[in-house]
């Protein structure tokens, strides 16, 4: 006589490490069980079934192997809690330890992250906390990650570990009502960054800088990016007789811009030529409207042997960069859990398009935040928009540089400019 019994097990974690899920999925943790993970992309609680099927049999064999199965599928469940436990419970974002730093401990010390945050907008939001919480959970890099801001002093005083560097911004640099777009005397700052990092002590290791811009996301190691992008595009091995290099990602927006200046690797030695000219070129063109163009310039004039002495290397997004362009996107990655090492959530007006629970969802997932953390609303949705008297220049330069277009040209039709419309105008 045989009698079928059921032992079923459940276990409620905030997060299922992608690694262990994906495995989960394709049967390979628990041999000869039913594994099913209860998931609601939209629901941040989520829990692990364990369904363990055994068969009763007279036979001492069949009872030894049942007990076994038994024996196994405990062990395993209470390794998996303590596991979950021990290494996945986020802790406070002051802490520099939440998860071992991965890589090579001295390499890591000759890299660092740069950012930049100015404005009231920027200040006010939580996009460089999210940014800082992302880079030490899921990128697990526990280095120096420096910010550039103009905001007052007190607004990041006692927010990080040890290891996040805040830097003011001088007056010096700040080259006030002289663009065209404000936002542009921010974005100089990127040609800075080795500046700023000469002035302090602390950073006279750092060799290599990766700069981010501050609504994007680390949601895997950053040692991946780091080995990725040397390997393919040889980041951090930039000739020291050659040219000096900047390195970027292909702009995904339009064919229009060459390159998007979100993301950046500088060698600190060998980026200083590029990093000139870009600032240049920015401020022989104070009506351009956004930094891109002035890296068209920069790629013109190389080509056609004005300048010299600078290489701008155009590198592919693989598996390293995903622009989060609509929901569906952000659904697919949490739904899979397969995350790249950089999301990029717009903070722009493109961002308002998304639900505000969904976006939550999503932000809360990659940060790996615990319940306590969640029921804060802290790291939601956030839209930076630019002043209304800054936006109607935009407006007007849009619209005169459209009147200048062929008839059959696209943005001819379009009745009223969205935010890109303008950007891809002004582009043409």
């Amino acid at each position: 006589k045989i009698k079928l019994k059921a032992i079923f097990f459940r276990y409620d974690i905030d997060f299922i490490p992608p690694w262990c899920e994906k495995k989960i999925l394709k049967g390979r943790l628990i041999k000869k069980r039913n594994i099913i993970i209860q998931q609601d992309p939209f629901e941040t609680n989520r829990s692990i079934d364990f369904i363990m099927v055994s068969f009763q049999a007279p036979a001492k064999r069949d009872k030894t192997r049942r007990n076994k199965n038994l024996i196994g599928l405990v062990l395993f469940c209470v390794v998996y809690a303590l596991v979950s436990v021990v290494s996945d419970t986020p802790q406070n974002i002051t802490t520099s330890r939440f998860l071992r730093s991965e890589g090579n401990d001295a390499e890591n010390s000759k890299r660092a992250i740069a950012m930049i945050s100015f404005g009231e907008s920027a200040a006010k939001s939580t996009l460089v906390e999210r940014a800082v919480l992302s880079i030490r959970r899921r990128g697990k890099f526990d280095g120096q990650v420096v910010l550039i801001t103009d905001a007052p002093e007190e607004r990041y005083d006692g927010a990080f570990d040890e290891n996040v560097i805040v830097m003011q911004s001088k007056d010096e640099d700040m080259m006030f009502g002289y663009f065209q777009n404000e936002a542009i005397k921010y974005k100089r700052f990127k040609t800075l960054i080795p500046k700023y990092f000469d002035s302090n002590s602390k950073l006279e290791d750092i060799q290599h800088i990766y700069y981010m811009d501050i609504d994007m996301m680390m949601a895997a190691p950053f040692e991946h990016l780091v080995e990725g992008l040397d390997e393919e595009h040889g980041t951090e091995s930039v000739p020291a007789d050659g040219d000096d290099m900047i390195f970027m990602f292909k702009d995904p927006m339009s064919d229009l811009f060459v390159v998007n200046s979100g993301f950046i690797v500088m060698d600190r030695k060998k980026s200083s030529r590029c990093l000139d000219l870009w600032r240049e070129e920015m401020d022989a063109n104070p009506t351009f409207i956004k930094d891109q163009l002035s890296l068209n310039e920069m790629v013109t004039k190389a080509k056609s042997g004005e300048t010299s002495g600078c290489q701008i290397v155009a590198m592919q997004h693989h598996d390293f960069l995903d622009y989060t362009e609509n929901e569906k996107r952000m659904i697919k990655m949490m739904d899979s859990g397969d995350y790249p090492v950089l999301v990029h959530l717009y903070n722009s007006c493109k961002a308002e398009k998304f639900s505000d629970e969904k976006t939550e969802a999503f932000v809360n997932n990659i940060l790996m935040l615990t319940k306590e953390e969640r029921a804060e609303h802290k790291f939601g949705k956030a839209v930076i928009k630019p002043s209304n008297e800054n936006w109607a220049v935009q407006e007007n330069a849009a619209s005169k540089a459209v009147s200048t277009l062929p008839d059959d040209h696209p943005l001819k039709a379009v009745e009223e400019l969205g935010e890109f419309d303008i950007f891809f105008a002004l582009g043409a």
